[in-house]
């Protein structure tokens, strides 16, 4: 986990130390009274329901190094007992702190602050510019979690990676996992969400990607947007923290990410584009919004990276697509020059990367070798049905 100590905290976070030492050092950080590990720095945030001030001495009690508040507390370890939440009542799968593992009074630290939510996001961007070395962002209304769980498999080959948990990918989640990954992290795969207009550029501006990467664009979260353009715009916010001269992963088969890609790309010349397509019979594209004027920008890029929709899945497996995923020795229409690899690195051997998948999803039907075409490499066997989410 990061580890920090408090006397930097505080001064990233311009509060003030109001007990404990600033030498004594933080081992990641915590929202949550009830899921304390030892030695964390615990945010007492406040919500619509309860608030965190209420739960500091609960933090305490479970090992964490200090506190992030915003108004006077007491800490007093008998205040709160371990298993209980706002309401009080006992929470199921939340267990008591192991014997010592209570910070003292005397050793806990508090650090004093205007506001623990923007305390947390200028904690965040302090760390970021220190861990990890790059970073890799994705977002879409389809497939946010399945990308990055077999992008950080298959970075972890070569690269120290970390990953946000789950779907930790908001303005709560993301910075609670950049603050927990470990100081030598290489690579982090960062999902990012959105459900209403500038929360995914707020996101995006304090992970600072290297690598925006972009799925799709679908109809979800339409009580927030009036429209597929809207919902564009918004998963486009992902390039606002993104790094002058970075790297864009697109999908050349959905009309808005191509909209989107292609105005980011005549603000920033120096970005660069890694176009790949999805190429299945039945599964359908959003109809494109532009007008007469855009038409350029929609018109559909040539994928340097593929994956092919390769035969239907037996009836009793339900509805979904199989794919096999192709190498560089594939790219374009009917092969073609290789393209050169997305990331900067000595580029992993296949058999690495077909092993390096295997852990992640083991094909059910495995594809025959003689299906596979000469000149380009199956990698990876998968069924796709992913819900639509933020």
């Amino acid at each position: 986990m990061v580890r920090r100590s408090l006397a930097e905290a505080t001064e990233a976070m311009a509060g003030r130390l109001v007990a404990g030492e600033g030498s004594r050092v933080f081992d990641g950080a915590a929202l949550d009274s009830r899921r304390v590990e030892p030695g964390q720095l615990f945010f007492a945030l406040e919500g619509e329901c309860t608030d965190g001030h209420r739960f500091v001495a609960d933090a305490g009690r479970r090992g964490a190094a200090a506190a992030v508040v915003h108004r006077e507390v007491e800490v007093d370890p008998g205040e709160v007992e371990p298993g209980e939440h706002a309401s009080g009542d006992p929470v199921q799968g939340v267990e008591s702190p192991e014997a010592g593992a209570e910070t003292s009074a005397e050793d806990f630290g508090l650090i004093r602050v205007d506001n623990t939510f923007g305390a947390l996001h200028d904690l965040t961007r302090h760390v970021r510019r220190q861990v990890p070395e790059r970073l890799v962002a994705l977002t879409g209304s389809v497939g946010k979690t399945t990308t990055k769980e077999l992008l950080a498999v298959l970075l972890a080959r070569r690269y120290r990676v970390a990953r946000n948990p789950g779907n930790l990918n908001n303005l709560y989640g993301f910075p609670l996992s950049l603050l927990n990954i470990p100081d030598d992290t290489e690579w982090m795969v960062a999902e990012m969400g959105m459900s209403t207009p500038g929360e995914l550029g707020r996101v995006s501006r304090l992970g600072r990607p290297d690598v925006a990467l972009l799925t799709n664009v679908r109809p979800v979260h339409l009580e927030f947007f009036d429209s597929l353009r809207a919902i564009a715009e918004a998963k486009a916010e992902l390039f606002e923290g993104l790094r002058a001269g970075g790297l864009v992963v697109a999908n050349a088969g959905d009309p808005e990410v191509v909209r989107v890609v292609r105005r980011h790309q005549r603000r920033d010349s120096r970005v660069r584009v890694a176009w790949f397509r999805l190429e299945t019979g039945d599964a359908e594209s959003p109809p494109s919004t532009a007008t007469d004027e855009e038409t350029p920008e929609t018109e559909t890029p040539e994928a340097q990276y593929r994956a092919t929709d390769i035969e239907p899945p037996p009836p009793a497996a339900g509805p979904g697509h199989r794919f096999r995923l192709h190498t560089a020795e594939g790219v374009g229409r009917g092969g073609g020059a290789p393209a050169r690899p997305a990331l900067r690195g000595p580029a992993a051997p296949r058999p690495a990367l077909s092993s390096a998948l295997a852990p992640a999803s083991r094909p059910p039907h495995p594809i025959p070798r003689r299906t596979a075409a000469r000149g380009v490499a199956w990698l990876y066997e998968a069924r796709v049905r992913a819900p639509a989410t933020g």
